[in-house]
């Protein structure tokens, strides 16, 4: 259960009007707190390495990174102590959500709204519903590649998951467009990748195999959704890897 990951920007370090407020807030406090105020800063100076000169015991606002919201986990530090014109760290929100990745029939099946089941590493489920469904396809460099079909499941009870924190979770939706009437299936195993996002079996016709073009849906229990094929039906015999 991901949050959304970001870099706190050194340029809000520098802003004049938050600068200048944050400093005036410290300064007020530690005028009002007097020594008591600045051995405070000094501690926390000393918490974070530094030494000799560099604990002052007076804030400066130019030495932090501000975050535009907060509270956040910090994900990964990227400066050392010390550096200037790098982005310090990189972080997540703390509010937790379920992230599920779709095939490209599945995206264009489901939609922002549809029921959703939540399973947790402790086996209950939370019942909830689909935030957004993102088609996918937005590239992410210059090698071709491009981001997958995804649904996203917000929690406004945080309660509910923040015992687990970022975890593994399994995501079930159930297809209410879905006909009521038996579905045509096949293994896993059976499944082609072809160009594309793009799917064939090969099915036994007439003693010779032939390859058929197949859209797929739902995939449980390695037993795959056929929800559009050319011709193939109940009976059919296809090729397993």
């Amino acid at each position: 259960m991901p949050g959304d990951e970001q870099e706190p920007s050194d340029d809000h370090a520098h802003d004049g009007d938050a600068a200048e407020f944050a400093e005036a807030c410290v300064q007020q406090h530690v005028h009002a707190a007097g020594d008591e105020g600045r051995e405070a800063i000094r501690q926390w100076q000393r918490s974070l390495g530094l030494t000799g000169d560099a604990v002052t015991g007076t804030f400066d606002p130019n030495t932090v990174a501000l975050a535009a919201a907060a509270p956040i986990r910090i994900t990964a530090v990227n400066a050392k102590l010390g550096q200037s014109q790098v982005s310090p760290a990189s972080y997540t929100g703390v509010t937790l959500h379920a992230q599920a990745t779709l095939t490209a029939t599945q995206a264009a099946m489901f939609k922002a709204g549809d029921k959703a089941q939540v399973v947790l590493p402790d086996n209950t489920t939370v019942e909830t519903t689909l935030a957004s469904v993102d088609q996918g396809g937005q590239k992410t460099g210059d090698n071709g590649q491009a981001t997958q079909p995804s649904a996203r499941i917000d929690f406004p009870d945080q309660s509910q998951v923040a015992a687990f924190g970022p975890t593994a979770v399994q995501v079930i939706i159930p297809n209410a467009d879905a006909s009521t009437g038996e579905a045509l299936i096949v293994p896993v195993t059976a499944l082609i990748a072809s160009a594309g996002s793009a799917y064939a079996v090969e099915a036994v016709r007439g003693g010779k195999l032939v390859r058929v073009p197949v859209s797929i849906g739902l995939v449980s229990d390695a037993q795959v959704q056929i929800t559009k094929s050319d011709g193939l039906k109940a009976g059919d015999k296809v090729v397993v890897s």
